[in-house]
C-alpha cells in the first residue's frame, strides 16, 4: 500500500509536494438512468492514478497483476470482483495475452468503485498504442462483477490524473497534460476537470487553460455549481535543480509565483468565477460536500465556510490538526485527539484518543467504516473501524493491506 500520497491533505506548503504532486488516473463505477438506488454512495481514489485503491462503502477496490480486487471489511478478505466459476482470474501477459475473467478490465484501469448497483472505472484501451494512445480514456460502468461494460464517455485528451472521487451522485476527476499529442513536452501544462453525472451518464470535460506546474487540488458540486481547487505557478520551474528548489532561503521567491485558488464553475451555464485566493503562506485544506476548510490570518486560526450559504465558522483548534472533511463533518486529529467538527452543531465534539507518541491519518470515511494509516516510531499500519464504533471512541480496529 503506497503511502506518501496520503499526506496531500494536511497541506501543500513544502515547494516538493507542490511540484510534484499525484499523478495519472482511471475509475470504475456503475449505474444506469432511470435506476440508480444509492447513487450518492460516496468513494475516492487514495492516489493520483486511483490504481493502488479506492475507498467505497462496499471496502477497497485496488489492482493487482491486471485484476480488480475488492478487500471487504465485513469478512476480512480479498477476492477479485469476478464470480465465474473455475475462472483463474489471471490478468494480462505474454502467455496470457486476451484475459477472460471478468475482473480484467484493462491493463490501467482505476478510479474503480461500487456506487449502488454498479462498478464505475476508468480505463486505457489495450488496444492503443503510441503517444497518441497514452491520452485516450474510457470512463465506463459495469455490474459489480465486472460484466455487462458499457463506455459512458471517450477522451483522446486526458494524460495525467491528479485526483478522483464520488460524491452525491457526481464523478469528479481533475487532470493535466505536460506533453502535446506528439509526445512532445509543453511550457505549460493543459489542466482540466470531468463531472460524470452518474443519474443520468452525461459527462462535462471542462479545459481550464494551460498553466505552469497546474494540479487540481479538490473539488464539490453545490447545486449546479462546481468548486474546485487550482494550484500553479505563474512562472516556469524549469532548470531549477533540487537545492534551489529545496532550500528556505528561496521561500520567499516562491511564494511569491504560487496561486493557491477556488474557482466556481457554473455547470449549466458554463460561467466561472474566481471565489477565494488564499496567502502563499495560507492553506486550502479540503474541499467536500458543500463546504470549504481552510487556514486564515497566516495559519493561526482555522475556518469552515459552508458554500451554499456563505456562513464562516471559527473552529478553535490547533493548527497542528491533521484535517478530513467527510459528510458529516470535519475530523481533525492531533496531538493523541480525534475530534469532530459537526455541520449539524457547528460545534468541535472530541470522539477518543490515541498515544500521543503515534500519528493517525483519515484516508476515507464511508457510511459504514473509517480507514486511517496509524504512523509510529517503526513503521505504519493500514487499519479500518467499524464507524459505529470508532465514534464511541472505541479505536480498536483492524488492520488490512492491499495489493500484495
Amino acid at each position: 500500500m503506497r503511502i506518501l500520497h496520503y499526506r496531500k491533505r494536511i497541506r501543500y506548503k513544502n515547494i516538493l509536494s507542490l511540484v510534484v504532486v499525484l499523478t495519472l488516473g482511471c475509475l470504475l463505477l456503475g449505474c444506469s438512468k432511470g435506476n440508480v438506488p444509492g447513487i450518492e454512495e460516496d468513494a475516492y481514489g487514495v492516489d493520483g492514478e486511483g490504481m493502488f485503491g479506492t475507498y467505497c462503502n462496499s471496502g477497497v477496490l485496488y489492482m493487482h497483476r491486471g485484476i480488480v480486487y475488492l478487500f471487504e471489511p465485513v469478512t476480512g478478505t480479498a477476492m477479485p470482483i469476478c464470480t465465474r466459476i473455475n475462472c483463474s482470474h489471471q490478468g494480462k501477459s505474454p502467455q496470457n495475452p486476451n484475459p477472460d475473467c471478468d475482473a480484467y478490465l484493462g491493463e490501467l484501469t482505476g478510479y474503480t468503485a461500487i456506487i449502488g448497483d454498479h462498478l464505475y472505472y476508468v480505463t486505457k484501451p489495450d488496444d492503443t498504442h503510441g503517444s497518441a494512445g497514452l491520452f485516450e480514456k474510457n470512463f465506463c460502468r459495469a455490474d459489480k462483477d465486472g460484466t455487462n461494460r458499457k463506455v459512458l464517455y471517450q477522451a483522446d485528451d486526458i494524460s495525467i490524473s491528479t485526483m478522483g472521487k464520488y460524491e452525491n451522485g457526481y464523478f469528479l476527476y481533475g487532470y493535466y497534460n505536460q506533453e502535446d499529442i506528439n509526445g512532445e513536452p509543453i511550457d505549460k501544462e493543459e489542466v482540466g476537470i470531468c463531472v460524470l453525472d452518474l443519474k443520468t451518464e452525461d459527462m462535462q470535460q471542462i479545459r481550464l487553460g494551460a498553466y505552469y506546474n497546474g494540479r487540481i487540488g479538490g473539488m464539490t458540486v453545490v447545486d449546479d455549481e462546481l468548486y474546485y481547487k487550482i494550484i500553479y505557478y505563474t512562472e516556469s520551474l524549469k532548470g531549477y535543480d533540487f537545492s534551489f528548489l529545496s532550500d528556505p532561503a528561496n521561500k520567499e521567491y516562491f511564494n511569491s509565483i504560487f496561486r493557491s485558488e477556488i474557482w466556481k464553475y457554473n455547470l449549466k451555464t458554463g460561467e466561472k468565477v474566481l471565489y477565494y485566493c488564499g496567502d502563499p503562506e495560507q492553506s486550502v485544506l479540503g474541499l467536500g460536500y458543500g463546504y470549504m476548510y481552510y487556514s486564515d490570518n497566516k495559519d493561526t486560526e482555522q475556518v469552515v465556510k459552508n458554500l451554499k450559504t456563505g456562513k464562516e465558522y471559527r473552529v478553535v483548534e490547533s493548527v497542528k490538526n491533521t484535517p478530513f472533511i467527510s459528510r458529516e463533518g470535519i475530523y481533525l486529529l492531533g496531538d493523541g485527539k480525534i475530534k469532530l467538527w459537526k455541520y449539524e452543531t457547528e460545534n468541535v465534539e472530541e470522539i477518543g484518543s490515541y498515544p500521543d507518541n503515534e500519528e493517525m491519518i483519515i484516508q476515507w470515511v464511508s457510511r459504514d467504516y473509517v480507514y486511517a494509516i496509524v504512523f509510529f516510531e517503526t513503521g505504519y499500519k493500514t487499519m479500518y473501524y467499524k464507524k459505529d464504533e470508532f465514534m464511541k471512541g472505541h479505536l480498536t480496529g483492524m488492520e488490512y493491506t492491499v495489493g500484495n
